[in-house]
C-alpha cells in the first residue's frame, strides 16, 4: 500500500468503510441496548448520589445548630447547678432556654423534639407533639453513652421510637445528637433533636420527580428510612437480594425481587452511614430501548448512502489539489527554488500549500543572508589585512627601541616601546580568532597606557574584571575598536578630565561587556542612524561615517561568530558620554 497512489487509496478506505457500516447494522440493537442500559445506570448512579449529598447537607446545617448553645446567656443556664424544688432561678432558665428552643424550631421545619441534658442533672426541652417522661434518665440509653464517647462529634441516629417522650401514637424519627464541651475540653451539656422520619421521603421524593427509578434509604442497622412505597419505613430491611450486594460492597448489580428483574446502584453517607439505595426495573429499559430499535437501522442506512457521498466529494475536492502540490515539490526536489504551489482552496491543503510557498521564501532568504554574512566576514578579515602594515618589521623595529631605551637611561620609552610591541604581538598572532577574555583585557591596558603618556593622563582608567570570566573566549580585537572610538570622537572637544570605564562580569551563561565614557555623546540623528545600520540585517558600510566603522565591524563579527546568544545595546547621550554593552554566552577557552 505504500506504492499505491492516491485513487486507489481511497477506493480501498471506502471498502474497509463500508464493511463495518453494514456490520454495525447488525449490531445496531444490541448497541442500542446496551447504551440505554448504561444511560439509565449513570443516571440512577447520579440519583443516589445527589440525594445522598443532599441529606448531608442537611444533616450537616442541622448539626450545625449545636452551635448556638455557645451564646453567653445559655452557658450560663446549662452550667447552673442542680435545681431545688421550686426554684425561681429555674423560671428564669427555662425562659431563656425557650427562646433557644424556638429558634431551633422556627429553623427546621421536621423538628419533633429538642432536648438539652446538663452535666448538673438538669433537663430543658421543647417536644412538637407529646410530652417528655416524668422521670427520664438518658445515661441507662446507649445513645447517649455513644455521644459522649464521641467528644463533642456529632452522632446521628437512624429510625427509632423517641427515647424520651410518653408516646400516644406509633411514629418513627431520626435523631443527631453532640455533645456541647468548653474550651478546656470538659462537657458541658449533651444536645440531642428527634426529626420526623417522614421528612427523609419528602426531601427524596421531591429531588427524584425526574426519574423512573425506585428509591431506598436505609440506616446502619438496615432500617428503612425512606421506602417508596416498597417498604414500611422504621422496618428493618430483609430483602437478602438487596442486602447480598450491599454488604458485599458491589455499587452495581443486577438482582432480581419478586420476579422481576431489577437493577440495583447504592452509595454510602460518609458522614451518617446510611445507604441510598436505587432500584430501576428492567422493564423500563426495555420501554426504552423498543423505540430506538428501528431508528438505530435507518440511521446506519442513511450514514452509508452519506457517507459514501463525503467519500467522492472528497476525491473531487482534494485529489487535484494535492496532485498540483507535488508536482510543485518534485521541481524543487530538482533544485528549482523559484517553484511555487497554486493555491485554489482555503482549507488544509490550501494551508499546506502556503506554508510550502513560505518556506521556500525562508530557504531562500536564508540562503542570501548567508551568503552576505560570508561576504562581510571576508569584508573585514580583508580590512584587517590592509590595515596590517607589515606587522612583523614594526614588531621587531620596537623590540630594538626597547632595548635602546634601557641603555640609554629612558625607561618611559621603554615602557611605551613594550606596550605597543605587546599589542603588535597580539595583533599578529593568527593562530586562532578567539582568545581568553584576560589576553584581550591585557591589549587594551597596553593601548591605554599608551593614550594616557600621549593625552598627558587627562583622563582616568577604571577596570573592573571578574575572574570567573577572565578565561571565557572572546573574538581577538573585539574590544580596542571600541575603547578607540572613545578617542577618536567621544574625546575630542572634552573640556574636562575623561572618563573610561570597561566591566566583564559573568552572569549565569552569559558574558556581560560594558564600556562607558563621559565624552561629547552623539546627537539622536547621528544615533538613530546607527542604531538602525546595527540592528538591521545587512551591516553594508555604506552610507556610515567612518568614525562608527569599528563599531559596525565589531558587531558583524561577533553576531556572525556567537550567532542568536549575542546582542549589543548601545545607549549615548549629545554632551553627556556613551554606553555599549555586549553580552554573549560564557564559553570555557579551550586554546593553548
Amino acid at each position: 500500500m505504500k506504492r499505491w497512489n492516491l485513487k486507489r487509496k481511497l477506493i480501498l478506505f471506502y471498502l474497509l468503510f463500508l464493511i463495518p457500516m453494514l456490520l454495525l447494522n447488525l449490531f445496531a440493537y444490541v448497541s442500542s441496548t446496551r447504551m440505554i442500559q448504561n444511560q439509565v445506570k449513570d443516571s440512577l448512579a447520579v440519583l443516589t448520589g445527589q440525594i445522598n449529598t443532599m441529606i448531608e447537607q442537611k444533616l450537616t446545617d442541622i448539626e450545625k445548630i449545636s452551635s448556638a448553645v455557645y451564646s453567653p446567656a445559655l452557658l450560663d443556664v446549662v452550667r447552673r447547678g442542680r435545681y431545688i424544688g421550686d426554684d425561681p432561678v429555674y423560671v428564669k432558665d427555662n425562659r431563656e432556654m425557650n427562646r433557644f428552643f424556638s429558634y431551633i424550631v422556627n429553623d427546621i421545619d421536621e423538628l419533633d423534639g429538642v432536648y438539652v441534658f446538663t452535666e448538673n442533672g438538669n433537663m430543658f426541652y421543647k417536644s412538637v407533639i407529646d410530652q417528655m417522661k416524668a422521670v427520664y434518665d438518658p445515661e441507662r440509653d446507649e445513645w447517649y453513652g455513644e455521644t459522649v464517647a464521641r467528644m463533642g462529634r456529632p452522632v446521628i441516629f437512624g429510625a427509632h421510637m423517641p427515647w424520651t417522650l410518653q408516646l400516644s401514637s406509633n411514629r418513627h424519627v431520626y435523631s443527631v445528637a453532640k455533645s456541647i464541651r468548653g474550651i478546656d475540653g470538659s462537657r458541658i451539656c449533651t444536645l440531642l433533636l428527634d426529626l420526623k422520619l417522614n421528612s427523609i421521603g419528602e426531601l427524596v421524593a421531591s429531588y427524584k420527580k425526574q426519574y423512573d427509578s425506585q428509591i431506598l434509604v436505609v440506616d446502619e442497622t438496615n432500617h428503612v428510612l425512606f421506602g417508596d412505597d416498597l417498604y414500611d419505613v422504621g422496618t428493618e430491611l430483609q430483602e437478602p437480594a438487596i442486602l447480598t450486594p450491599v454488604r458485599g460492597g458491589m455499587r452495581q448489580a443486577g438482582i432480581r425481587v419478586g420476579g422481576e428483574r431489577q437493577f440495583l446502584v447504592y452509595d454510602t453517607s460518609v458522614i451518617s452511614g446510611w445507604k441510598l439505595i436505587g432500584l430501576t426495573a428492567q422493564s423500563t429499559l426495555d420501554r426504552e430501548i423498543s423505540g430506538l430499535r428501528s431508528l438505530n437501522v435507518a440511521v446506519t442506512a442513511i450514514s452509508s448512502i452519506v457517507s459514501l457521498g463525503f467519500l467522492t466529494a472528497i476525491y473531487l475536492t482534494n485529489y487535484k489539489p494535492i496532485l498540483r502540490l507535488r508536482r510543485s515539490m518534485k521541481k524543487v526536489e530538482i533544485g528549482d527554488l523559484s517553484a511555487r504551489a497554486e493555491i485554489t482552496t482555503m482549507d488544509e491543503i490550501g494551508s499546506l500549500g502556503k506554508s510550502f510557498n513560505n518556506m521556500l521564501e525562508k530557504i531562500n532568504e536564508l540562503i542570501e543572508s548567508e551568503y552576505k554574512a560570508e561576504l562581510r566576514k571576508r569584508d573585514a578579515e580583508f580590512r584587517a589585512l590592509q590595515a596590517q602594515i607589515n606587522p612583523h618589521f614594526l614588531y621587531n623595529t620596537l623590540q630594538m627601541v626597547s632595548s635602546m631605551s634601557v641603555v640609554h637611561g629612558l625607561p618611559e620609552v621603554d615602557q611605551v616601546a613594550n606596550s605597543l610591541a605587546g599589542m603588535f604581538r597580539y595583533s599578529i598572532d593568527n593562530a586562532t580568532d578567539t582568545v581568553p577574555i584576560e589576553k584581550e583585557v591585557e591589549h587594551i591596558r597596553n593601548y591605554l597606557f599608551i593614550q594616557r603618556l600621549r593625552l598627558n593622563e587627562s583622563f582616568d582608567v577604571e577596570l573592573d574584571i571578574d575572574a570567573e570570566a577572565a578565561w571565557c573566549s572572546i573574538l581577538k580585537l573585539t574590544l580596542q575598536p571600541l575603547v578607540e572610538n572613545i578617542f577618536v570622537h567621544g574625546f575630542r572637544e572634552l573640556h574636562m578630565k575623561g572618563m573610561v570605564r570597561i566591566s566583564v562580569k559573568r552572569h549565569r551563561s552569559r558574558i556581560i561587556v560594558k564600556i562607558i565614557d563621559n565624552g561629547s555623546g552623539m546627537r539622536m540623528g547621528a544615533l538613530r542612524k546607527l542604531k538602525q545600520k546595527l540592528y538591521e540585517e545587512s551591516n553594508d558600510d555604506a552610507g556610515v561615517r567612518s568614525v562608527n566603522i569599528g563599531i559596525i565591524n565589531v558587531h558583524g563579527r561577533l553576531r556572525h561568530h556567537f550567532g542568536h546568544g549575542y546582542r549589543m545595546y548601545f545607549k549615548s547621550m549629545d554632551g553627556i558620554g556613551t554606553k555599549i554593552m555586549l553580552v554573549f554566552p560564557a564559553i570555557p577557552y579551550e586554546g593553548a
